[in-house]
């Protein structure tokens, strides 16, 4: 990430999925701009509404995204640009999901354009979304997919290459590798009201959320 920032002097950022929300979990700031965007660790922003959290929501089952979105309820419009139409955003997702990336650009804040790509894991799937996020004005939505995309796609496979041994090291196989994963339990946010009283089970996918089955 490092590298990145110094080749192209803009900031660079990792997110994960939570619920319906990507949380920061690295960021490296250039220092080559006075202004630039202020988010530190543990920022959490709507997925929806970021290029890293709909690279994130991508990787989801059709059945976990449509849920998550009716869920979240009705998306906010933060600018002039943002989608609030569900039936749009799915569409949107789903380009993402075909390209391998995504360009939001200021739907969270005028000015703001970002483009982000996954980090996955041995077997492909996304586990993190990495991003570089700009004033517009400085990149036009042509020079950075020409020229930023591609080192940012650099990058995240740089990252998923070293994450793939250590996956291996602590047990989670990959297919095709000859190791069986191993199942960990996942982190359950708690249950709908009423579930376990009245007896409904209920499903919890990969992000923590549980809701009836």
């Amino acid at each position: 990430m490092a590298e990145l920032v110094e080749k192209i002097h803009e900031s660079c950022s990792m997110a994960v999925l939570d619920g319906a929300d990507a949380v920061y979990v690295a960021r490296v700031p250039t220092a080559a701009r006075i202004m630039s965007i202020n988010l530190g660790i543990g920022t959490r922003l709507p997925a929806f509404t970021t290029s890293m959290g709909r690279v994130l929501l991508a990787g989801l089952p059709n059945d976990e995204l449509e849920w998550m979105l009716r869920k979240s309820g009705p998306l906010q419009k933060y600018t002039a640009k943002s989608i609030t139409d569900p039936a749009e955003m799915l569409r949107e997702i789903e380009t993402v999901r075909r390209q391998g990336w995504a360009l939001v650009d200021q739907e969270l804040e005028m000015g703001l354009r970002s483009v982000a790509t996954p980090v996955v894991d041995c077997n492909g799937q996304p586990i993190a979304a990495l991003n570089i996020a700009t004033h517009a004005s400085r990149w036009p939505i042509q020079k950075l997919t020409q020229e930023v995309l591609p080192l940012l796609k650099q990058t995240a496979a740089a990252i998923s290459a070293l994450l793939a041994p250590e996956a291996q090291a602590q047990g989670r196989g990959c297919a095709g590798s000859g190791a069986a994963p191993l199942h960990q339990p996942p982190r359950l946010n708690p249950l709908p009201r009423g579930a376990l009283r009245t007896g409904t089970p209920a499903r919890c996918n990969r992000t923590g959320w549980c809701h009836p089955a």
